[in-house]
């Protein structure tokens, strides 16, 4: 996805705007690429995000 914007800006800028803009999934996906983890991290890190996840999906059916 590409942003014209309506003055030039520093490069910087310009890659800052660019960035704010993207979507989440991409922008996550942009930051795992840099990452270099073991398979054991990345095993420990999905096995977190997975519990913290179905934690909020129990809290938020409490709640409704």
């Amino acid at each position: 996805m590409s942003f014209q914007l309506s003055k030039t800006y520093r490069p910087e800028r310009q890659l800052i705007t660019e960035n704010y803009r993207l979507d989440e999934k991409t922008a996550v996906d942009n930051l795992l690429k840099t990452l270099d983890f073991t398979q054991e991290q990345e095993k420990r890190i999905t096995d977190n995000a997975i519990k913290l996840i179905n934690k909020l999906r129990h809290l938020k059916q409490k709640t409704i």
